[in-house]
């Protein structure tokens, strides 16, 4: 031996079961179909459409921590935060996640995480598999809403701006309000 260390891939991948979906490949098949039919109808479809592909890449990753951090990087094209704070980024990417306050703790940690690891580059070893499945539910919740369009925006970016809006239901009654009192008022104009 010229050395003592062994070598090692630590990103091996064993063998996996093949994926069995409940309703069946058919209803898989429905639902890309409908999924592309909406893409292409949408004023953002063909950005929309560069994200998903970025999304099964990030998925089909072998090292989870590079996973976590384009699944990351997702997050901060949909909620509009690329280079800037991450603390927007959580305040928006939470926005459709209740109990809210408790959803912000866990993308915090998740930043901490995602900090840490750019920062020493080197990533965990530790829940590696929990921590790519925790971002992998904020990222599908806001491609679906991009993808049936909730906020009925016109772009990503907008759709990001979107997620700016309060989440109190007393607060949006009150600037709803406040907006028909303003139309009212010009209309007479």
């Amino acid at each position: 031996m010229a050395e003592s260390s062994l070598w090692h891939e630590p990103d091996y991948v064993k063998d996996q079961a093949v994926f069995k979906p409940k309703g069946g490949w058919a209803k898989i098949e429905q639902e890309r179909k409908n999924a592309t039919r909406k893409l292409m109808v949408l004023p953002y479809g063909r950005e929309l459409a560069d994200l998903i592909v970025r999304y099964a890449l990030a998925l089909d990753q072998p090292n989870l921590n590079v996973a976590f951090l384009q699944m990351w990087n997702i997050l901060e094209w949909v909620t509009g935060t690329i280079g800037g704070p991450q603390d927007k980024t959580v305040k928006r990417a939470t926005w459709f996640h209740l109990p809210r306050g408790i959803e912000m703790e866990v993308l915090q940690s998740l930043r901490v995480r995602r900090n840490r690891f750019v920062h020493s580059g080197t990533g965990t070893d530790e829940e590696r598999d929990q921590i790519v499945t925790s971002i992998k539910r904020y990222v599908d919740s806001h491609l679906l809403n991009l993808i049936v369009n909730v906020g009925n925006v016109s772009s990503i970016e907008e759709y990001a701006t979107w997620l700016d809006q309060p989440t109190s239901i007393d607060t949006l009654k009150q600037q709803r309000r406040r907006v028909n009192r303003a139309i009212r008022l010009l209309e007479r104009a």
